[in-house]
């Protein structure tokens, strides 16, 4: 739960609660610093840099298993130039794709001629990371099992208080590419997952999944104790369940540590 910038104390209470208190199977975790600690608890990790002069990025945590991690090529070019915000590995003993998206709140600066003509925009004249490297990510995951979750710095909020439809069309834009919504599936409207003293709040954080995927969350929740009460981030996980009843599979996405 606790980003980069926070205190130490914070940083192991929000690994120990992951680790030990959580009960989740996998996590895609963002602005993580690792902690051999906890780490050595784990069963498998994927940790990738978001900047090389940081020592915070996101990763892919597996409790049993383990993971075949995707190394970025110039077939994928978006996922290899952004790297840090959306490693992909597949674990091996369920076959899910998993990815831990962090995107930037900012757009990036590219020539519109390097963009490619296939892409998918919500704005005429910007392009956000998330856009990028959603675009290489749904090929590779099309007739997958996949959860793809993470900080996407997007609202249908920022909509609604500023007078903008960017925000719609991109999520419309992720479902049209075969990411589904699972909160959906339980709420219409979206639930707040930042809680930054003096601003508005927001739902940033999203988890989206294959259709299979999608039918078979038994529940999605936003832990947001873990904020309001003890304070180790301004972003709450999201907490889902899927899979058969008998076999129950956990993952909590966008707890920094």
């Amino acid at each position: 739960m606790q980003g980069a910038n926070g205190s130490s104390q914070n940083h192991r209470t929000a690994w120990n609660w992951l680790t030990n208190e959580s009960q989740a199977d996998v996590c895609l975790l963002q602005e993580v610093v690792p902690d051999d600690e906890f780490l050595r608890h784990w069963s498998d990790f994927y940790f990738v840099k978001k900047y090389a002069d940081k020592n915070w990025g996101s990763m892919i945590l597996v409790r049993q298993g383990s993971l075949e991690k995707f190394e970025p090529t110039s077939e994928t070019p978006w996922l290899k130039r952004f790297q840090g915000s959306a490693p992909l590995a597949k674990h091996n003993d369920s076959g899910f794709m998993l990815c831990s998206v962090h995107s930037n709140a900012e757009p990036v600066q590219i020539d519109e001629d390097e963009l490619p003509e296939t892409l998918l925009r919500c704005n005429k004249t910007k392009v956000w990371e998330i856009e990028l490297t959603s675009h290489d990510l749904a090929p590779m995951l099309q007739g997958q099992k996949f959860i793809v979750g993470g900080d996407l710095n997007s609202s249908l909020g920022f909509d609604k208080n500023y007078n903008r439809q960017n925000n719609a069309r991109l999520f419309g834009n992720l479902k049209d590419c075969g990411f589904n919504d699972t909160r959906l599936k339980f709420f219409d409207q979206e639930q707040s997952t930042y809680f930054k003293q003096g601003q508005a709040p927001y739902q940033l954080d999203h988890v989206y999944s294959d259709s299979q995927t999608y039918d078979q969350v038994q529940s999605w929740e936003v832990l947001t104790q873990l904020v309001t009460v003890q304070g180790l981030s301004d972003h709450a996980p999201i907490g889902i369940k899927m899979g058969a009843k008998s076999s129950c599979w956990r993952a909590v996405i966008e707890a920094t540590s």
